[in-house]
């Protein structure tokens, strides 16, 4: 710590031995440090030092000394991006000395959670004090380490918006005239929640101060969102999908697990893997239950002979992963793993199995091949491509056309290095059998696949080109009649009532995955979440989907049955109609909190019977919530003649404008694809149907 008293005497003692600007400069610090230690200021002070935790900071130099070892490699690989990258390992280097120095002082004055949280924080710049030896020029706002905002001091206005999409860190950026870094501070985002006009000091250390007042806005409008497998369930673990940010050894193959890529880690006995070794864990959850697992068996069961020991050198859990940091460990006599004290009861019996004996007792079954319902052979020199519609974690979606055939296709590209373990391959098959389904039985409102192929690097389907664009992006821009509004909520209920009759719970029902046709007529899409075989009476459990539309009882954790449809069809009715979410929060915990315990807001005009309809669909107990019949025979559709709706005779008030309107334009020109090379995939077995 800092002793002010000390400092002060060396100031004052320098004061009459310099002049000008220098001396401005130490009158500067003597007249802050007398403020500081007679408490003249009022304001509330912040500061890196004040927020982020040493053991945060210790986490972040790791982050930063692995970026720079990547951009190192980078450079080594490719000369000509050693000036690009130089800025960047720069910028690390002084992360990592602002961090090691702010160390010794950290003492948070409240403990942050680094929640992701949506919302907006605006600052109103009162009053600067800076060092009078420095040229302050800049201010540079970075959510999430991307460079968001430069404001400029001199120039702009006294406030400015910063923006918070699922965002967990602010870093603000001191820069001089000669674009010199002067001062940084590191600010965890859920420090704004709840702050409305709060006035606060923002330390850049070195005296250097910007005064403003804030406000923290909670986001109420509709957001983009993707959807995502949150959880999966295998022998009793319940696996949660994670980042790597600092190093941990896989509980399956003892390798180390990239920093930044995604892992398992059981939310129940804290046993951590590679996504692609889930397959071969072997060995039940000692806190799961078992009674989900019940055709569930394993012969293998040798345990650990555990003593403990004195710690020396770098080790690692084989059990959660994490590095050891206790005086003593547990360490097996017999095979050398090593684990926590805190995880003894929860390490498995599972001494002297090696990676070799995992495979072999894999008994893995490949899916059977069956034969595609489309006998054309194609590949991607069969198309011209025109623009991308879409992105996503897998791959994208390239508007394409068939030069022999001249017909737009939407081709959906999925890498498959992005597909890391069993679960994964199995959603895209599925989702292959679901639009073959809708395929054959021409459904009016399900999207349609013409054909699929794979090369050595991709799986390709071949969709139906919607060139309407999606219900999310029109619901934004566009003031529906009631009438279309009512047939909206038609088309979409026959297209769920479609897959719930052939025992398919969507999963994913939102408004991004709600096409329009050239008529204005809606068609489901995304298949890749659906669950197949399960009927009204049965369970599932594991946790997927999309946040804001998820129902409470795949929150809780309690499994759940095609119920849950019937709630995301209620609250895309209400986003429809209101155009905004029912449920809100600043973070992902708030949001849940929300769904599971309050009740929607219907502050905007709607039809009586509507509101009762979603009123209906979104209780919170689904054994009460209305089922597929009791939707249908609903006064809000009385009059509704379904096979006119069904056969696509009622004609609709909206039909979109030409495509290239009708697509965000983010991805438009990335039409790259890589479809050359030899690789073998594990999983290519799943693929044999993709042809």
């Amino acid at each position: 710590m800092v002793d002010f008293n000390e400092l002060l005497l060396k100031l004052k003692d320098t004061l009459n031995r310099v002049t000008g600007i220098e001396k401005e400069s130490v009158a500067y610090k003597i007249r802050k440090i007398e403020e500081l230690l007679n408490d003249i200021d009022n304001n509330f002070n912040i500061s890196t030092s004040k927020l982020v935790s040493a053991k945060h900071l210790k986490n972040k130099i790791l982050i930063q000394q692995n970026l720079i070892k990547g951009y190192q490699k980078l450079i080594r690989s490719d000369q000509r991006l050693y000036l690009t990258l130089k800025e960047k390992i720069d910028f690390c280097k002084y992360k990592i000395f602002t961090y090691e120095k702010t160390i010794k002082d950290a003492r948070p004055i409240y403990e942050s959670t680094y929640e992701k949280i949506i919302g907006s924080v605006e600052f109103n710049f009162l009053k600067v004090e800076f060092d009078p030896i420095f040229e302050i020029k800049n201010l540079f706002f970075y959510v999430d380490s991307i460079l968001k905002i430069k404001y400029n001091l001199l120039i702009d206005g006294k406030s400015v918006q910063v923006n918070f999409e699922h965002a967990s860190e602010l870093e603000i950026m001191l820069i001089g005239k000669t674009d010199t870094i002067l001062g940084y501070i590191l600010i965890p985002c859920d420090f704004f929640i709840d702050k409305e006009n709060f006035f606060v000091d923002i330390d850049f250390e070195n005296f250097n101060y910007v005064c403003t007042k804030i406000s923290f806005k909670k986001e109420l409008r509709l957001i983009r969102k993707n959807a995502g497998v949150v959880c999966i369930y295998n022998i009793g673990h319940g696996l949660e999908v994670l980042t790597s940010y600092y190093p941990k050894i896989c509980g399956v193959c003892q390798m180390f697990m990239p920093i930044f890529t995604k892992h398992y880690r059981c939310f129940r006995c804290k046993f951590s893997c590679h996504k692609k070794c889930s397959d071969i864990i072997f060995f039940k959850c000692k806190r799961g239950l078992f009674e989900l697992e019940k055709r569930w068996h394993n012969n293998y069961g040798i345990a650990h002979i555990l003593h403990e020991k004195k710690l020396s050198g770098f080790r690692y859990c084989n059990h959660c992963g994490e590095r050891i940091t206790k005086d003593t460990f547990l360490c097996c006599e017999r095979c050398d793993n090593v684990f926590h004290i805190d995880c003894k009861d929860l390490c498995f019996d599972s001494c002297q199995m090696d990676m070799n004996l995992r495979t072999l007792m894999a008994n893995f079954f490949p899916k059977q091949l069956q034969r595609s319902f489309n006998d054309q052979k194609y590949n991607i020199s069969n198309f011209e491509l025109i623009r991308t519609l879409g992105k996503g974690n897998f791959g994208k979606v390239i508007l394409a056309q068939n030069i022999k055939e001249e017909k737009l296709v939407a081709l959906k590209i999925l890498r498959k290095d992005s597909i890391s373990c069993a679960s994964e391959a199995k959603y895209l098959d599925v989702e292959r059998r679901i639009l073959k389904t809708a395929t054959q039985c021409s459904h009016p409102f399900l999207m349609q696949m013409y054909y699929c192929f794979q090369d050595n690097k991709n799986i390709y389907f071949a969709l139906e080109y919607l060139p309407g664009g999606d219900l999310f992006y029109h619901t934004l821009k566009v003031n529906f009649t009631q009438n279309n509004l009512k047939l909206f909520a038609c088309e979409i209920f026959l297209g769920l009532e479609f897959l719930h009759k052939n025992e398919i719970a969507y999963r994913d029902l939102k408004l991004n995955n709600i096409l329009l046709t050239s008529f204005g007529h809606i068609k489901l899409c995304d298949f890749g979440l659906c669950k197949e075989n399960l009927s009204s009476s049965d369970y599932t459990y594991t946790f997927c989907g999309t946040l804001d539309t998820i129902a409470p009882e795949i929150i809780k954790n309690e499994g759940y049955t095609n119920a849950v449809d019937l709630w995301s069809y209620g609250i895309v009715l209400y986003q429809l109609n209101t155009k905004s979410p029912p449920f809100t929060g600043t973070t992902n915990r708030d949001i849940c909190w929300s769904i599971i315990y309050s009740e929607p807001e219907y502050d905007v005009p709607m039809p009586e019977d509507l509101k009762d309809l979603i009123k209906k669909l979104l209780v919170k107990d689904p054994k009460k919530r209305l089922n597929l019949k009791g939707v249908k025979s609903h006064k809000y559709f009385h009059g509704v003649n379904w096979n006119d709706v069904f056969n696509l005779k009622i004609a609709t008030d909206f039909k979109p404008e030409n495509y290239t309107s009708n697509f965000d334009v983010e991805f438009a020109s990335d039409l790259h694809i890589k479809s050359e090379g030899n690789d073998e995939y594990r999983y290519d077995e799943f693929f044999e149907n993709f042809k």
